[in-house]
């Protein structure tokens, strides 16, 4: 849901005004360069970093020099610390792939010490960045592993913060009672200990749930509760936030002259206190109100100062929504060239909130390999000359000493040395057609990337195209089949992607692509009724020759079960097995809905998508087999190219 941040607290964190956060930094630094002692310094700099993780290049930087110190001396626990202030600041900067690298470093330091207390904080770190990632089962079966070791050892205000993990978690699982209860734990210990803070937090969540749900008078009534004490602890940031949420409930109940009021106060105090990312955020709210009101004209002032906002500081999610809305709201008014070209600004800031980060490793790998390659070749020249010339000399010693001269031996040395010198040419130019022939092999990897990448963008444009022609149309007929078009449009633009994203330019992993291709099938569809996927997919890579008509067939199978196999209320299931034997791949697609039509005819199909599987089974040279027993299944199976 737009605009709301359930809050985890990665660690306990003191709230302090940015004059004293500055003096402090001063002051520890000075510390830390003053110490003699390796120990002592590590202990300032730990200071230091945990009043530095809202600048988290800084806390990097100043948590790697602390790993330094503590391997220098061989000190376990500072070792285990450092990798957790490491993986923290990580988690700040947005960094999750190394953020849970760290921490399970330090979680490994910390098992090898036996310290349970350090090892629950781990277990919890790593729950909290599943959780980012969406990979809610892992991080429940995380945040539980530490909320055990933290009931053995005690500490209320840490048991309650992992209590609200897990309220969290099931909060997005729509497990609403299971969520009630976990916060609800976690409030009864907050007010015990007068943790003012946390209980403001567990409030808001409690809302978050309601709100989720659908019950928006309960969710405004813990937000109002967790707002009067945000007020009173004088928690700004906090405070903004949560009157962004109660705008965000009266504007789902279309209330929305009861929503603006509450967007502008959490505006008026984001500027107040400087928070930039979070008044983007909100003016994109309030535009999407005006718009709503068909106050074009305000709506469209609002998201110009986000986007301007946006720019300045970087914020790529922020941009990313201000060009979604902005693309929407000239599409409603009909202004096609405009909406058109929004949506162009919408899908690259999209794609670049996946990409940037990924090329610029990928350059700065580059680099680095090719410069260590030239330095490779330039020490093995250099090693060569001197041993030419060393043999020389050699050669030079002895016949001056002899002072032989023998003609045939002289013929040899004479052939030898051009020979030498020919070869050394050859290796040398060898050398140089094979650094040649790999920046061109680099170069080809690059633009086969870009390539895939703008086919995938261009699949998009042909999705939105149909979208807006979808949206333009009342015949419900018409409406039916450009939504499917784009579901097939949709299926192609993911292989693209799939490759890409791939280190192999040319292969797709089968696991990967088919789970990511029912998650964007599942999400299109506006259905109520619950499925469970079982997928026994192999470790098989296909070539997009072979991955683009398979996709399309899932696509046709996946879409006709969800519109006609399943019942509200049943333990529906679909069912996806695919593997090798010898060179052929077997697939058998299977779902346990109301089955096919008793009189079901492959020859006599009036369905244009089970027509097109069929026709795509043909065109990967399979034979479609069909059960009409329970539910519905079909199998074929194919040769892979050689």
């Amino acid at each position: 849901m737009k605009g709301i941040f359930p809050i985890i607290f990665f660690i306990l964190l003191g709230l302090s005004n940015n004059i004293f956060a500055q003096d402090a930094n001063d002051i520890l630094l000075k510390e830390y360069h003053a110490e003699k002692h390796d120990t002592s310094k590590i202990v300032s700099l730990h200071k230091y970093i945990k009043l530095n993780y809202s600048s988290p290049d800084s806390a990097i930087k100043y948590s790697k020099i602390s790993i330094e110190l503590s391997d220098k001396i061989q000190n376990i626990a500072l070792l285990a610390k450092s990798y957790n202030l490491l993986a923290i600041s990580y988690y700040y900067s947005g960094d999750l792939i190394n953020s849970e690298k760290n921490l399970n470093r330090s979680l490994s330091y910390y098992t090898q010490l036996k310290d349970k207390r350090g090892m629950a904080t781990c277990y919890n770190g790593i729950g909290v960045i599943h959780y980012d990632q969406g990979k809610l089962y892992r991080a429940l079966q995380l945040y539980i592993q530490s909320l055990r070791i933290k009931e053995q050892l005690g500490g209320q205000l840490s048991i309650a913060m992992t209590l609200n993990n897990i309220g969290n978690v099931y909060k997005d699982l729509e497990k609403v009672e299971k969520s009630l209860e976990y916060y609800n734990k976690s409030l009864a210990i907050k007010k015990t200990l007068s943790d003012k803070h946390g209980i403001a937090m567990t409030l808001n969540n409690i809302g978050l749930l309601y709100h989720n749900n659908g019950e928006y008078v309960k969710a405004q009534d813990y937000y109002k509760r967790s707002l009067i004490i945000k007020k009173e602890i004088s928690d700004l940031h906090g405070e903004a936030m949560t009157l962004n949420n109660i705008g965000l409930t009266y504007e789902v109940q279309k209330k929305f002259n009861l929503a603006i009021p509450y967007y502008e106060k959490s505006i008026a105090i984001k500027k107040e206190i400087g928070d930039q990312y979070g008044l983007a955020m909100s003016l994109i709210n309030l535009a999407t109100v005006y718009r709503a009101n068909k106050n074009y004209s305000r709506c469209y002032k609002k998201l110009f100062e986000s986007e301007k906002i946006a720019k300045k500081i970087g914020a790529t999610t922020q941009l990313r929504d201000c060009y979604q809305r902005l693309y929407e709201t000239y599409e409603i008014q009909s202004n096609i060239k405009q909406a058109y070209k929004y949506y162009r600004l919408y899908i690259a800031a999209k794609d670049s909130m996946m990409s940037a980060e990924s090329i610029k490793n990928i350059q700065k790998l580059q680099a680095q390999y090719e410069n260590e390659a030239k330095q490779l070749t330039i020490k093995n020249l250099t090693k060569k000359e001197e041993l030419s010339q060393a043999k020389l000399d050699k050669n030079k010693a002895e016949l001056k000493s002899k002072n032989i001269i023998n003609i045939g031996l002289i013929g040899v040395l004479i052939l030898s040395a051009i020979l030498g010198v020919f070869f050394f040419f050859s290796f040398k130019q060898r050398t140089k057609t094979n650094l040649t022939l790999k920046k061109s092999l680099d170069e080809k990897e690059v633009l086969f990337k870009e390539v895939h990448h703008r086919v995938k963008n261009n699949f998009q444009v042909i999705s939105s195209l149909l979208n807006l022609h979808a949206n333009n149309t009342d015949n419900e007929a018409v409406k039916k089949a450009l939504g499917e078009a784009k579901d097939r449009v949709g299926s192609m633009a993911l292989v693209h992607e799939k490759l890409y994203q791939s280190k192999d330019l040319t292969q797709i992993k089968m696991d990967e692509y088919i789970s990511q291709l029912i998650m964007h099938l599942s999400d299109g569809f506006d259905i109520e009724t619950e499925f469970a996927t079982i997928l026994k997919i192999e470790d098989i890579y296909l070539s997009i020759e072979t991955a683009v008509p398979l996709g399309l067939i899932f696509n046709e199978l996946i879409t006709n079960s969800l519109k006609y196999a399943f019942k509200k209320g049943a333990n529906n299931s679909i069912e996806i097995e695919i593997k090798k034997i010898e060179d052929k791949i077997q697939v058998e697609y299977k779902d346990n809905g109301i089955g096919l039509p008793k009189n079901f005819d492959l020859d006599k199909l009036e369905s244009l998508g089970l027509n097109l599987v069929q026709i795509l089974v043909l065109q990967i040279q399979g034979e479609l087999v069909v059960d009409t027993g329970k539910g519905a299944c079909f199998r074929f199976e194919f040769s892979l190219p050689k």
